[in-house]
């Protein structure tokens, strides 16, 4: 040591060393920040999916519905033409009952 050699020891840890002790923490808020962000999107899908089958569902039962009281439009106008009973109360009451 006696040539003009400075030996440096150092007490604490370098800031570099400070700094990657919060690396695990900070890995670890973005593992799970991005696991409520896929959850949030999957859950999103699931729900568009069944609101998909809900209307598909809402669709075929209103064509099925229609049909039928299409038909009985068709009889109940008939009907009225057959027997000239435009102003019927019961046939006017069964209109009521098909139009809502």
């Amino acid at each position: 040591m006696g040539n003009g050699q400075k030996w440096h020891v150092y007490y604490k840890d370098s800031w570099f060393l400070q700094q990657l002790r919060v690396f695990p923490y900070v890995q670890l808020s973005l593992i799970a920040l991005f696991l409520i962000i896929a959850y949030t999107v999957f859950n999103s899908i699931r729900k568009s999916e069944q609101n998909l089958v809900w209307v598909g569902l809402t669709k075929e039962a209103a064509h099925q519905l229609g049909t039928p009281i299409s038909s009985l439009m068709g009889w109940l106008e008939l009907i009225r033409i057959k027997f000239d009973a435009e102003e019927d109360d019961t046939l006017n009451e069964m209109e009521n009952d098909i139009k809502d």
